[in-house]
């Protein structure tokens, strides 16, 4: 599968906030929902939504196992399955990385994303990031 990153895809206009907030102004953000997503994904998306049913869904069948694979083929790691958990964001997931650690974010951290950093003020520990 190859992606195709020179095609530029207007997105003014389609509900993106990055390309709709600032006017006239050319945000200078990196992110991947510049690129159109890759055929298979489409593709999946296509049938889910053939499908007729938005419910509810847990991870398919084997996918805790293509990760270890990845995990194991590109960084040499050896991870257990219990060690894995899907969840629905990647802000959710760093959301929820920084409470296991006992994280909060202040003002002052730099941290990616001030939304995430809204909804991770309820850290049990109280101590900012980094420190």
């Amino acid at each position: 599968m190859k992606a195709d990153f020179n095609r530029i895809i207007d997105r003014r206009h389609t509900g993106s906030v990055k390309w709709s907030r600032y006017g006239d102004a050319i945000p200078l953000w990196v992110a991947d929902m510049d690129f159109g997503a890759p055929e298979p994904v489409v593709e999946a998306l296509r049938e889910r939504v053939e499908h007729g049913i938005f419910g509810y869904t847990s991870p398919p069948e084997g996918l805790g196992e293509a990760v270890r694979a990845w995990l194991r083929r590109r960084h040499g790691w050896e991870v257990e399955q219990e060690a894995i958990s899907f969840v629905p964001g990647v802000m959710r997931g760093v959301n929820s990385v920084a409470r296991a650690m006992g994280f909060w974010f202040s003002r002052r951290s730099t941290f990616p994303s001030w939304g995430c950093r809204r909804t991770a003020g309820g850290c049990s520990s109280r101590r900012p990031c980094g420190r």
